[in-house]
């Protein structure tokens, strides 16, 4: 055996148990029965809360860390500033029905279709539907909570629909 060749086996012999051996990180468990329920829970406590309360909706389901991803405006990061956000935004008759639903032990994420009223001051109620992506991460209490959110209307925008008119 030439040198070259003796000193590539001996180094793969000796990598390849250390690299076989090496632990291998088990996946996190399926999304129970148990923590479906929970989510549901968070979703229907926020909902329960608002539009009367939206300081309550979003302290009964955002993370502290949480970041909301609007349509046509800039990223809100933190439950401060979500809280806020959701102050300043007039709205009535939420509803949302999780369509999907699907995550491990400590993370899930769903796909949700919902309706509100939206009530401008100084202008008529405008009523919405549209669709949502959230993303929620089981707390160390236990608890679920949101830590993204991204929505958008299904109604085109005013500029759009008037342009079709």
């Amino acid at each position: 055996m030439q040198p070259l060749q003796r000193a590539v086996t001996l180094t793969a012999s000796c990598l390849f148990p250390l690299v076989a051996c090496q632990p291998t990180t088990p996946a996190p468990a399926a999304l129970s029965e148990q923590d479906r329920a929970a989510i549901q829970q968070t979703v229907d406590n926020m909902l329960a809360a608002t539009p009367s309360d939206p300081v309550g909706y979003v302290r009964a389901g955002f993370a502290p860390d949480a970041v909301v991803l609007p349509p046509n405006g800039p990223i809100i990061e933190g439950i401060d500033a979500i809280t806020e956000f959701m102050k300043a935004l007039p709205l009535s008759n939420m509803q949302v029905t999780l369509v999907e639903l699907e995550g491990t032990s400590d993370m899930a994420w769903s796909r949700c279709s919902w309706t509100l009223t939206y009530n401008p001051p100084g202008a008529a109620p405008i009523d919405d539907i549209g669709k949502c992506l959230v993303i929620y991460r089981k707390q160390d209490n236990g608890e679920w909570r949101i830590v993204r959110h991204m929505y958008s209307s299904d109604l085109p925008t005013p500029a759009a629909a008037s342009a079709s008119d």
